[in-house]
């Protein structure tokens, strides 16, 4: 019986950085850093963002400032997120992002339907 416990990779407490300190260097460091970048070069290339559901509070630093500052200026940013909605819309008015706006459905069902059977590029 004697083995060791496998190591969290996300901590609760303060900052969550998705990676332990080991004796053979920082786990799983590259593998999320490599995420990350794939992350950024999707929103880079992406004509349209869309946020569903999440409150990007300035609390999750990484997220917040890649998707504050990722996507392209000219890309169609469709909010669905609550109460949030107008927070985040402001956020990137405020960031330049002409083309952000509030999904006209919020229902994710009804959101998924409406874009499935939209022709690729007429919206």
């Amino acid at each position: 019986m004697g083995g060791g416990a496998l190591p969290v990779m996300i901590f609760p407490a303060r900052k969550k950085d998705f990676y332990f300190a080991a004796n053979t260097g920082d786990e799983y460091f590259e593998f999320w850093n490599g995420l990350w970048r794939q992350a950024e070069e999707a929103l880079e290339s992406s004509a349209r963002m869309v946020i569903c559901g999440y409150s990007l509070l300035p609390v999750d630093e990484r997220a917040h400032d890649l998707l504050l500052n990722g996507p392209r200026k000219d890309a169609e940013i469709l909010v669905a997120s609550g109460d949030d909605t107008k927070r985040i819309l402001s956020d990137y008015k405020d960031g330049g992002y002409a083309h952000a706006r509030a999904a006209d459905e919020v229902f994710f069902e009804k959101w998924v339907a409406h874009w499935s059977s939209s022709a690729v590029g007429t919206h």
